[in-house]
């Protein structure tokens, strides 16, 4: 973005500053690859009535915080992600629209989006060689730490809970397996791929998983399975949703 000059009147003054949480939008920022300055402060523009302004440091450089005002809103106004959408590609057709500053790209690839042992047939005859990979029913594209995130939440540790333990989705609580930290050890050096956002996918797969197993609950609950390993679930999602709150205060990995 271009340099932005300040004019007298040009801010309101701290008194009619719509206050913000900076240091969560530094947290989540920071979880994009991005720098967020907190000194000097972020001020807020005084023009306009509708979307609140705000100047802010952005690695390194100035930057307008755009966001919608507070409290209920109508649908289709305000709409800042659709904003984004159209600014992010506009300004290099038509240089007068505002370059929107994108959360950096990230290596895409195809995920499995269910990576796990029991989706993998091995040779009987070298347990190291894989034959094939199953179930990709849930296949799509994004970064390939979101597989290894998937895979780390079912990789259950001796010290979890016994109904992370119990969900026997990985043998890992047996024998001489790896932890999860030496796991995404083993995967940077192995692919040479940045793992330094895997706290985000982390997070979002242990949420993810917890989902996926009320989803299973739920359909022994309206009578749709009569699976009997379905029947005691609930209190194992009620467990995962409580261990997912753990990984996302960084208290496990």
């Amino acid at each position: 973005m271009s340099a932005i000059r300040e004019r007298d009147g040009e801010f309101f003054g701290s008194e009619h500053q719509q206050p913000q949480d900076w240091d969560r939008l530094a947290s989540w920022l920071d979880g994009r690859g991005h720098v967020f300055a907190p000194d000097p402060p972020p001020r807020q523009f005084a023009g306009g009535f509708g979307n609140l302004n705000f100047l802010i440091r952005l690695d390194g450089a100035a930057c307008v915080l755009r966001r919608p005002p507070l409290g209920p809103l109508p649908p289709g106004a305000n709409d800042m992600a659709r904003e984004y959408r159209v600014l992010s590609g506009l300004w290099r057709a038509f240089p007068l629209a505002p370059k929107a500053q994108p959360v950096p790209e990230g290596r895409t690839t195809l995920l499995h989006n269910d990576y796990k042992l029991n989706n993998i047939i091995l040779d009987p005859a070298t347990p190291t060689e894989p034959l094939a990979l199953l179930d990709w029913d849930m296949c799509t594209r994004g970064d390939p730490l979101f597989d290894l995130a998937t895979l780390l939440s079912y990789w259950a540790e001796p010290a979890d809970p016994p109904e992370i333990r119990d969900l026997g989705q990985m043998p890992s609580t047996q024998g001489l397996w790896m932890s999860r930290r030496e796991i995404v050890d083993l995967y940077a050096r192995a692919t040479g791929i940045d793992v330094s956002a895997i706290h985000f996918h982390r997070v979002l797969t242990a949420f993810k998983l917890a989902v996926v197993f009320l989803q299973i609950y739920a359909r022994y609950c309206r009578g749709t399975t009569a699976d009997p390993r379905i029947a005691g679930i609930g209190p194992t999602a009620d467990a995962l949703f409580e261990f997912a709150v753990e990984v996302k205060e960084g208290r496990i990995i």
